[in-house]
C-alpha cells in the first residue's frame, strides 16, 4: 500500500529498513466477526518459496519484539 492506504505502493521496492505499509482484508459474509492476524512474513530472492531461495524476515515470531 501506499502511505496514506488509498492505493497500492507506486513500487515494490522497499529500502532496508523502511516502513512497509500492508493491509489485509477478510470477507466476512454470514460468520462471527473476525480476527486476522500476520504471525510471519518473510521477503525472498524468488517469487516462488524454494529451500534455496534466501528468505529474510520482515515479521516472526508470531509478531512479537524481543525488545
Amino acid at each position: 500500500m501506499n502511505d496514506d492506504f488509498s492505493g497500492p505502493a507506486e513500487s515494490t521496492h522497499f529500502p532496508l529498513g523502511s516502513i512497509i505499509p500492508i493491509m489485509a482484508s477478510v470477507v466476512q459474509e454470514t460468520h462471527q466477526p473476525l480476527l486476522l492476524l500476520l504471525e510471519e512474513c518473510v521477503a525472498a530472492t524468488t517469487l516462488e518459496l524454494y529451500p534455496e531461495s534466501t528468505m529474510y524476515p520482515i515479521i516472526s515470531n508470531k509478531g512479537y519484539s524481543w525488545q
